[in-house]
């Protein structure tokens, strides 16, 4: 029976930083992943010499000063990674104009001014209530101290249209500030406030990037690090099974029925399955074990992963692009005839995920309840003819295509449903935080099933929380 200080289920992004910062405080760490390639939802495949990242468009907060890019440094893999600032972060097209989200919040701020000049007080306060929920959020999950954090306090348990709302008329205006709402999975009248803002400033403050040659570049480097620090990654071996004594986590045991013990467990997985299977009944409270049951998991995409040969100098596209055909914020979950996506193009600024003379495209369809409404090779059809509209002759070009769906992000994660967030980010999601703590001792929860939200800074601040909570080390000294 092999022992560990720590075990890790799953190599998501959020289990492999929480690994690796362990393994290079001197802590003897092992990770267990059932597939035979780390990252989850942020690895990369390859295809025809093509190379898609599976459901990452951007990585924020990566800045120098910016939590991400903290963590590169403190890890040492910084100078491994090919770091490609994206400016703009992303072009949306709507029914008659196109806008784009410039690389930072007074440039993006003016955009929005000079296009809806008789909202430019509100833009302007609304910007400045944005920046204080960003900082105060950051500030409060660091210090743990809760003094001046009204604005994040006054909109935890609101939906962002409400904000929207306090300082806005526009209905074109308010469309456009919610185009990262389709990404959530929820419409702006049911989305938490605080997560869609901080979605948005977390690219408006810490910049948006890509990691040169695909995420996989990034995975690679953090497994790098456990393994030179003397953990080890397990694939191939799924865990079926928490040990426990006294309602303390203390092994696991593998689908190939092998027992390892350890002092904590970390775990990087569907928090759904891990308290519903993988536990003895009895182990955790009845009132946790069902609230957990009874917790709605986010919505999932279609997501069509295409290869195309041709020529885009002559058309007007950038690296990141969303595409709505209404201004009403129901109408970008296509659920009815007026559809909406968004649209990656790596190969623009990364041509080495191609082969030369072509480009690698990912048309990301976001569902509403989990509905595909007619299923994913239909929807992939309709988005391969819909990106001919933004760039003509794109469909005659297609020599490769590859489309995942909810079942198929459930097959490679074990997200309930194929979650994309983990839980459903609807308003008052952040109330959850204190109660997914001490599920059982020593056990942890990383990613995005941890409370903290959807997304690779989300995730990354449950790792670093859960470093702490076992190295009883401050969050913020784990970044310096």
């Amino acid at each position: 029976m092999e022992k560990y200080d720590v075990i890790v289920i799953g190599s998501g992004f959020g289990g492999l930083i929480s690994a690796a910062f362990l393994s290079v405080e001197g802590y003897r760490v092992a990770v267990f992943e059932k597939e035979n390639y780390a990252g989850g939802l942020c690895a990369s495949f390859k295809n025809g010499g093509y190379t898609f990242d599976v459901a990452v468009d951007a990585v924020g907060a990566m800045r120098e000063g910016e939590i991400l890019r903290d963590i590169l440094k403190k890890l040492d893999i910084e100078s491994q990674l090919d770091i490609i600032c994206l400016d703009p972060i992303r072009r949306n097209i709507f029914p008659d104009f196109t806008i784009d989200i410039a690389g930072t919040a007074a440039e993006y701020k003016e955009t929005l001014s000079k296009l809806f000049s008789s909202e430019k007080e509100g833009i302007d306060n609304l910007f400045s209530l944005m920046r204080k929920i960003y900082k105060q959020s950051i500030a409060m999950i660091f210090s743990g101290e809760n003094n001046d954090i009204r604005a994040y306090y006054d909109w935890l348990g609101k939906p962002f249209s409400a904000l929207l709302d306090n300082y806005l008329t526009d209905k074109k205006l308010k469309a456009v500030l919610s185009s990262y709402c389709n990404y959530l999975g929820l419409p702006s009248s049911r989305v938490s406030s605080i997560l869609v803002v901080n979605t948005l400033m977390h690219y408006l403050e810490g910049g948006a990037f890509r990691i040169g040659g695909g995420m996989q570049n990034l995975i690679k480097a953090l497994v790098g690090v456990i393994e030179k620090n003397s953990g080890k990654v397990f694939w191939g071996r799924g865990v079926k099974k928490i040990l426990t004594n006294a309602h303390r986590a203390t092994g696991v045991i593998t689908e190939k029925e092998e027992v390892f013990q350890a002092k904590h467990i970390i775990s990087n997985i569907d928090l759904k399955t891990v308290t519903s299977t993988m536990f003895d009944i009895g182990e955790i409270e009845e009132e946790k074990a069902k609230k957990i049951k009874e917790l709605e998991v986010s919505a999932s995409f279609v997501i069509a992963y295409i290869g195309a040969k041709m020529d885009l100098n002559k058309h007007k596209v950038t690296n990141s692009m969303g595409y709505f055909s209404s201004y009403e914020t129901m109408d970008m979950f296509n659920i009815n005839k007026n559809i909406s996506y968004g649209l990656s193009i790596p190969s623009l600024i990364d041509p080495v995920v191609s082969p030369e003379g072509c480009h690698t495209f990912i048309v990301y369809w976001p569902l509403s309840g989990g509905k595909e409404m007619g299923g994913k090779e239909k929807i992939a059809d309709i988005l391969t003819r819909s990106v001919d509209q933004i760039i003509p002759g794109f469909s005659r070009s297609v020599v490769l295509r590859r489309v995942a769906n909810a079942k198929t992000f459930f097959r490679y994660t074990g997200n309930s449903d194929g979650a994309a967030y983990g839980w459903s980010q609807k308003a008052g999601f952040y109330t959850n935080l204190p109660f997914f703590r001490n599920i059982v001792d020593n056990f942890h929860i990383v990613g995005h099933w941890a409370g903290f939200g959807g997304g690779m800074l989300p995730v990354a601040i449950s790792a670093l929380k859960a470093v702490s909570e076992i190295t009883n080390k401050k969050m913020a000294a784990l970044r310096r």
